[in-house]
């Protein structure tokens, strides 16, 4: 199973465990995510919606697409690759500008032109092959939102273990 954004589904619910064996920079963070009342309650209803259906990448960005001689796109680095919900992969799609702007001062602007018709083909594949999201059309769109807060802040955890958070 790819890691479901490190700990934070389960945040708001079991901070202590979340954050056990992390450094006291991460441990803070996540103590003060799951004492922030919205946060901890879209992690909760991502984590209540969350449906392991397919397989997913569960770590896409950028970086992790190579663009091949004919123009088509291959996605590498599958080491958080396993069975998953379809929505964590579009949500790290979507969050991928904001962290990008964050991790180098400028995001590909074109990153979602480039890859926006590849994501709806991955989702209508992730359908195809049995890992279509199970939510109302709104919902799905919430459902991925939330995935896409819940990616923002794996990474900002991850950012706070290695001190980065704060550069």
């Amino acid at each position: 199973l790819p890691s479901l954004a490190a700990g934070i589904l389960d945040v708001a619910d079991r901070p202590d465990d979340a954050a056990a064996g992390r450094s006291p920079d991460a441990a803070a963070l996540m103590h003060r995510i799951a004492d922030d009342a919205l946060l901890a309650e879209a992690l909760r209803k991502a984590k209540v919606d969350y449906r392991i259906s397919c397989l997913i990448h569960g770590d896409l960005r950028p970086d992790h697409f190579v663009e091949m001689s004919d123009g088509s796109l291959r996605l590498i680095d599958w080491e958080m690759g396993g069975g998953g919900d379809p929505a964590l992969d579009l949500g790290a799609a979507i969050a991928e500008p904001v962290l990008d702007l964050l991790r180098r001062g400028d995001y590909e602007a074109d990153w979602m032109d480039r890859v926006a018709g590849r994501i709806r083909a991955a989702a209508e594949g992730y359908a195809k092959g049995g890992g279509a999201i199970s939510l109302s059309e709104a919902d799905r769109r919430t459902h991925v939102a939330r995935l896409a807060a819940a990616r923002l802040l794996h990474v900002a955890t991850e950012w706070a273990e290695t001190g980065q958070l704060g550069k």
